[in-house]
């Protein structure tokens, strides 16, 4: 089995700071694996949410350390022996360097971290609130609620694959945009999508654009299409036998613009 990218990659992936290489390898892993496709669509969520949020000044106090920190490292730049082992002495103690695979798991809890401190400085309930418990954006308020009755339902017939998830997906969104898929019957399946589409929802915190009705891994499922930024979409999986339980939510995939 392979190893799982790490989060500081799939950062970079993200912002797009990979080599051409390193990124056709992740992008290669991405399109086999739901777990860190999922925490790909997470990273994406939060530089979103994090972009929405005005960002609060800097206390007094907080603008005055920072400013005493940079003159002190100023000072110290310019009384550096050509030593690479020299390290300077802020009083905080030895500076040891961290593997990056030590760095895995505490690349999400400083992200709570930070954005605990937004909270703090002002500005920020939502964004903390939501990723202190590991969910994706959502309103203030109750989760959004959806009229099924007034949904774009669509029938691509895809058999969708994890491991040609986001391909079989950005093909549909283009046959969505050509007028050349059929649209659904949606009280047909009426029970199905109001036991499944509330865990799509509560994850995207928003409501859905489009649902496709087919098959994932051989099973009955729906693709949940919301709408992000700039046309891109968040594409939410889930099953048609939904118990409300964690299983519900089958995969998650970020589609980038098509052009």
């Amino acid at each position: 089995m392979m190893p799982h990218i790490d989060l500081d990659t799939l950062a970079d992936h993200a912002e797009g700071l990979l080599s051409a290489d390193r990124a056709t390898s992740v992008t290669a892993h991405l399109d086999s694996c739901a777990e860190c496709r999922m925490q790909l669509a997470d990273l994406n969520d939060l530089s979103r949410m994090l972009a929405a949020t005005p960002a609060p000044p800097l206390p007094a106090g907080v603008a005055a350390r920072i400013d005493s920190a940079l003159a002190r490292e100023a000072e110290e730049a310019a009384r550096r022996p050509a030593d690479p082992a020299y390290q300077p002495d802020y009083g905080i103690g030895k500076v040891v360097p961290i593997s990056r695979a030590q760095r895995r798991n505490r690349w999400m809890r400083g992200l709570v971290a930070a954005a605990a401190a937004a909270v703090l400085i002002g500005g920020g309930a939502t964004v903390a609130a939501q990723f202190v418990n590991q969910d994706p954006p959502a309103a203030v308020g109750e989760v959004p609620t959806v009229d099924v009755a007034q949904l774009d339902v669509i029938t691509s017939g895809t058999e969708y694959s994890p491991n040609l998830l986001q391909s079989q997906l950005t093909g549909v969104l283009q046959q969505m945009r050509d007028d050349a898929v059929p649209v659904g019957d949606t009280e047909a399946i009426r029970s199905d999508l109001d036991a499944c589409l509330p865990a799509a929802v509560e994850r995207q915190g928003s409501e859905p654009a489009v649902v496709d009705v087919a098959q994932f891994e051989g099973q009955p499922a729906f693709a949940v299409f919301f709408p992000s930024a700039d046309d891109q979409y968040d594409v939410v999986i889930t099953s048609r036998q939904c118990t409300g339980g964690d299983g519900d939510v089958l995969d998650v995939v970020h589609l980038p613009d098509i052009p």
